[in-house]
């Protein structure tokens, strides 16, 4: 049977049938490409009439293991150029499965190193630097890579030896000092280093290192870039907090000096591999006090590094940029509260990720603040993704006098106060539909205790200034605004998804104005003497 106009012989039905299945198997997401590899087959095995059907069913075999479209035309044009026959053509797809099999993942494993982690940039400009250019410690990629992941906005550095690391830790501490012994490093690096940095030559600072006195009596990090510290451990431990850690570079070359750091009782942590610039492994050691406390930046640790594959039962997104609200309500803020460093209190915070109005602003923005979850549950995993802010696992009331506790209804997102809505029927129908929505296995009651927002403020944070004030707590924001005294705690902004506008403005109508309605549901309050 021919098909003239294109000139190809029609195969066997036999081997027809084994492509059609295959195809059929597959339709619903490769149909287009295994068309365009049979259009390929017929092109490139017009030489080889009598090896089409072995032919054929090498690339089956091919397509059914995952190869690419590269590896089936690499084995189609081989066998064209070459006339081979059925047997050789098996014994060439053979011959590629083994080439590949260890050629691709060397290759994938060099791609890693030189591309994502940025290996290939820092040889080529002879600097520490990343994939994209900015600066980066000597370190190994995983001491860097545990460095990222951890917040130093209220730290203290010291560092010996300076370059691209003291720009690093520039962007991420509160002050850094930083003692450099060599005069040509000291001369480029100078104009380089912000005002935060206070960096010294060796005329400034003596050779033991000790600091002057108007310096920090202590440091919350002391790095060593190269040679050790010349009078020993002494003056580090002497100037290391007793939350503190020690950051030893290329301490494979100094195991005395390791062994003295973990004589005075600190916790040694070798990060071992490649790193910048350099084209052999060696070692960074992160040396802990037993206190040592240091919070990471992200709602999650360790964060995907370079290179790496998410799970997709993970967050399939950066968590330092996650933006996680509900209607965009991230972007929507974004104009009253873009700047770092503010105070946030969330009341109905589920677990701290999900349709979230205050994750954004405390992993990218630095924000940290108060969450305050009434389920146990959902407040226990709160508490775990939002390590930098506290989670208090209590309900908002009007009267925590004359309501000690309440009982909750648990539908995860659309959990309920008991008499939050205006009817049982009402409720009842309210939890129905967020088991099913949310695909819940069911919902359960469970007695919590209660307190007015003014006095957990009161004791938790007394003297903070509170910027925004997120309230979602599904029909209870009126008995919530009741036990918020405005005349002792008054947020900047009060964000409050409600169904009850009137009540709600009328509660804040003395201090606060209504600036706007970022959804059908969610309304902005600004202080009126922000105006």
């Amino acid at each position: 049977m021919k098909h003239e106009a294109a000139g190809w012989t029609v195969l066997s039905f036999e081997t027809m049938a084994d492509w059609n299945a295959l195809l059929k198997s597959r339709r619903s997401r490769a149909k287009g490409r295994l068309r365009s590899f049979f259009l390929m087959f017929q092109k490139l095995s017009l030489l080889l009439r009598k090896s089409r059907r072995g032919l054929l069913s090498v690339v089956l075999g091919m397509l059914k293991e995952g190869y690419s479209a590269a590896d089936v035309e690499s084995v189609l044009r081989a066998a064209r150029d070459k006339k081979l026959k059925g047997s050789q053509i098996r014994a060439m797809e053979r011959e590629v499965r083994q080439r590949e099999a260890g050629k691709l993942p060397y290759a994938e494993v060099v791609r890693v190193i030189e591309a994502d982690f940025g290996h290939a940039r820092s040889m080529a400009e002879q600097e520490c630097v990343d994939e994209a250019g900015k600066p980066i410690p000597g370190f190994t990629y995983p001491a860097t890579g545990y460095a990222g992941q951890l917040d130093f906005s209220a730290c203290d550095i010291l560092e010996f030896g300076s370059g691209n690391s003291t720009l690093f830790w520039a962007g991420r501490a509160r002050r850094v000092v930083a003692v450099e012994r060599n005069p040509e490093i000291y001369r480029r690096m100078k104009p380089l280093l912000p005002a935060h940095v206070d960096y010294r030559s060796e005329t400034d600072a003596a050779r033991d290192g000790r600091m002057d006195p108007e310096g920090p009596e202590s440091f919350h990090v002391i790095v060593i870039n190269g040679l050790p510290h010349p009078a020993g451990v002494g003056p580090i431990l002497e100037k290391l907090r007793p939350d503190g850690m020690v950051i030893v570079d290329h301490s494979d070359w100094y195991p005395g000096f390791c062994a003295e750091l973990r004589a005075a009782d600190l916790i040694q942590v070798d990060m071992q591999g490649l790193g910048p610039v350099h084209s052999y492994a060696w070692t960074t050691s992160y040396f802990l006090r037993r206190a040592a406390a240091f919070l990471p930046l992200a709602a999650r640790q360790p964060v995907h590094g370079p290179g790496s594959k998410p799970k997709l039962m993970d967050l399939p997104v950066d968590p330092r940029t996650a933006k996680p609200s509900l209607n965009g309500l991230d972007d929507k803020l974004a104009k009253f509260l873009d700047f770092r460093g503010g105070f946030f209190i969330e009341a109905g915070a589920n677990d701290g990720f999900n349709q979230s109005n205050t994750y954004y602003l405390e992993n990218s923005k630095g924000w940290r603040g108060l969450l305050v979850e009434g389920i146990p549950e959902l407040a226990a995993v709160c508490r775990k993704v939002r390590a930098r802010s506290r989670v208090v696992n209590t309900a908002l009331v009007a009267d925590q006098v004359a309501t000690p506790g309440v009982t909750m209804r648990f539908a995860n997102l659309m959990s309920l106060v008991e008499g939050s809505m205006s009817d049982r029927e009402s409720a009842g129908e309210h939890i129905r539909q967020g088991v099913e929505i949310q695909g819940l296995e069911g919902s359960y009651e469970v007695v919590v205790p209660a307190r007015t927002l003014t006095s957990l403020c009161q004791e938790l944070i007394p003297d903070q200034s509170i910027d925004f004030f997120s309230l979602d707590v599904e029909g209870f924001e009126v008995e919530v605004l009741k036990g918020l005294d405005l005349e002792k705690v008054a947020p900047k902004f009060i964000l409050v998804e409600t169904y009850l506008l009137e009540a709600v403005a009328e509660l804040l109508s003395g201090h606060y104005d209504m600036i706007e309605k970022l959804t059908v549901h969610d309304y902005l309050f600004r202080r009126k003497d922000l105006a």
